[in-house]
């Protein structure tokens, strides 16, 4: 089973003027995965100390995975030298730039890609199977363990974000906002 592990607890101002992503260390065996390593005021120094802490450098890092590609989220990609990135379609090794099958492609034997558009067309989301259940790193399906904003500014199509949400919902027993913490998923039946 993969382990999930909050790197930094990202952050939305109300009136949207000082964002910073949820950035989540997920480890499947020998696997080392990045979510979201963003954008923030001395994130990288940040990143590097919280990989300490786990015992990794920015080179120990093997898949660097964006939800989406808004800048809050995808900046600090380059960080990580001998990462793939990954994001919902594609991967980038290097110079080289292939596609993948999308839906339930699998980065590890325990983390799977989950298609969650709206609040871009290519957002996309990653389900872990833990040892406490499903872990949904659910980018900016929701912004904020309140799950708000209800409705999304920002979403490129509201309707699609709401089919979006439901599929989490059906199936994560924990989920990672976009600049949220962690939370319990109180609607899983």
């Amino acid at each position: 089973m993969a382990k999930v592990k909050v790197l930094i607890e990202g952050y939305v101002r109300a009136d949207g003027s000082k964002v910073e992503p949820t950035t989540t260390l997920i480890q499947d065996g020998k696997i080392n995965i990045i979510v979201d390593p963003g954008m923030g005021k001395n994130k990288p120094s940040r990143l590097k100390k919280a990989l300490a802490k786990e015992g990794l450098k920015f080179e120990g890092i093997n898949i660097v995975f964006c939800t989406h590609y808004h800048p809050d989220h995808a900046q600090f990609v380059g960080l990580f030298p001998k990462a793939k990135w990954i994001t919902s379609l594609y991967i980038f090794d290097g110079d080289n730039w292939l596609d993948h099958k999308g839906e339930g492609y699998k980065l590890s034997s325990d983390v799977s890609v989950i298609h969650t558009p709206g609040h871009t067309p290519e957002h996309a989301s990653l389900k872990v199977k833990t040892d406490k259940g499903i872990v949904v790193v659910a980018g900016d399906v929701w912004w904020l363990e309140t799950m708000e904003p209800k409705v999304d500014e920002m979403a490129l199509d509201q309707k699609e974000l709401e089919k979006s949400r439901e599929k989490v919902l059906k199936i994560a027993d924990w989920i990672i906002p976009g600049h949220g913490k962690l939370f319990k998923n109180s609607k899983r039946t």
